[in-house]
């Protein structure tokens, strides 16, 4: 679990407030003087995570991989896994989420979007025009008339015969 580093207390509390995770990683992984590729060769992840744990860019869930997750990082650590526990069930604020977010090009999106949903409506429109003008049109009385009784005529041909 937690380990002793170079006379630092076993769990050690450093920046009580209520950081995230990843400063709370950040802070122990300093503070025990260890590399982010040392942590995660012992935690068998790759560095770019560890990184974007620690900035922020990536949180870990409240569900048991993310526990589970949070647990290895700080046994690689050195740190207590409950404290990462706490940091990770811990309410983050989702600021670089929205950042990411605004960076999406939402004027090409809207463009597209827009362009997209005119050429369908002008596609329905004149489908909609072509099938009222052949109902118009064939409200008009046909040039064939057609009798009911011609199944009559297919059974009992005339000239054949009576029943």
């Amino acid at each position: 679990m937690g380990a002793e580093v170079a006379g630092v207390p076993r769990h050690p509390e450093v920046g009580a407030d209520d950081a995230g995770f990843g400063s709370w990683l950040c802070r122990q992984r300093r503070l025990r003087g260890l590399s982010i590729f040392f942590v995660a060769a012992r935690a068998g992840l790759p560095p770019e995570r560890i990184e974007a744990i620690e900035a922020g860019d990536e949180a870990l869930a409240d569900d048991a991989p993310g526990r589970a997750m949070a647990r290895g990082i700080a046994d690689a650590v050195g740190a207590d896994p409950e404290q990462a526990l706490a940091r990770v069930a811990a309410p983050r604020r989702r600021v670089r989420a929205r950042a990411r977010l605004a960076r999406l090009p939402w004027p090409r999106i809207a463009r597209w979007g827009t362009g997209l949903l005119l050429v369908t409506g002008v596609g329905l429109s004149v489908w909609l025009a072509v099938d009222w003008w052949r109902d118009r049109a064939s409200a008009e009385p046909p040039d064939v008339v057609y009798r009911t009784d011609y199944v009559d005529e297919l059974l009992d041909p005339p000239g054949v015969g009576a029943r």
